[in-house]
């Protein structure tokens, strides 16, 4: 589902025009098509119909020109994040809108008070990995047979964000300082489009949150009674 690519010159022109906003319900009949084409199994207009009200739910939608070409998700529990849902539309992969989407989710979680996101990541997924890693996600674990169609083990990432607060913070220099420092999540690699129909996706991806289901007993739909939604599908995250 992830697309290598660099940006030519047409990937400029579409990653240079990307608009990021709130999702909206008159949105639903894009974000399903754009749903569809990225995953075997998507998820249902339930589930985004169940999503969208939640405080605790931020959709985002990316827009090229007016046209929605790929969706997000993130939830929070407590500060906690769940990069959930994360899809482009084939006809705009390779043109970074899979990573402009991604540092926006990210950047609105940092702003929502959530201290550090999880997801899950098919581990052959080199290209979906490298795009996590340059913005400082690091592996915490793995999930074996989380995946199926083709079955294989997920990567646990994480990453720790920076609280809006702190980083306007000004450090005196001269001051004590006191505590340790957080853990190191530093960056790497390069940017590819999340959503292709390609062994290596970093889409729907999901973490361990303090209400998340257990994966080895397959994902569950967001608009059931756990939050965990992450989809058994053919594009790796």
């Amino acid at each position: 589902m992830v697309q290598t690519a660099a940006g030519d010159s047409s990937g400029t022109e579409v990653s240079s025009s990307v608009q990021v906003r709130r999702a909206r319900l008159e949105d639903l009949p894009r974000i399903l098509e754009v749903e569809e084409a990225a995953f075997s199994t998507p998820w249902s207009e339930t589930s985004f119909r169940t999503l969208l009200p939640l405080s605790r739910v931020i959709v985002r939608v990316a827009e090229v020109d007016g046209r929605v070409v790929g969706h997000g998700v993130v939830w929070r529990v407590a500060d906690e994040g769940e990069l959930a849902n994360l899809a482009v539309d084939p006809e705009v992969h390779g043109h970074g809108v899979g990573r402009i989407l991604l540092d926006h989710l990210l950047e609105e979680a940092r702003e929502a008070g959530i201290t550090h996101v999880f997801l899950e990541v098919r581990e052959s997924n080199l290209p979906a990995r490298r795009l996590y890693s340059s913005r400082g996600f690091r592996e915490v674990g793995i999930r074996r047979s989380y995946y199926r169609r083709p079955t294989e083990d997920a990567l646990v990432l994480r990453l720790e964000l920076e609280s809006a607060e702190t980083s306007t913070q000004v450090t005196d220099p001269s001051a004590e300082a006191t505590g340790s420092p957080p853990e190191s999540t530093g960056p790497s690699a390069d940017d590819p489009d999340p959503s292709a129909e390609d062994p290596g996706s970093p889409a729907e991806v999901s973490g361990p949150s303090a209400e998340s289901t257990d994966p080895s007993a397959g994902k569950t739909d967001p608009s059931a009674e756990s939050p965990d939604p992450s989809r058994d599908d053919s594009q790796p995250r």
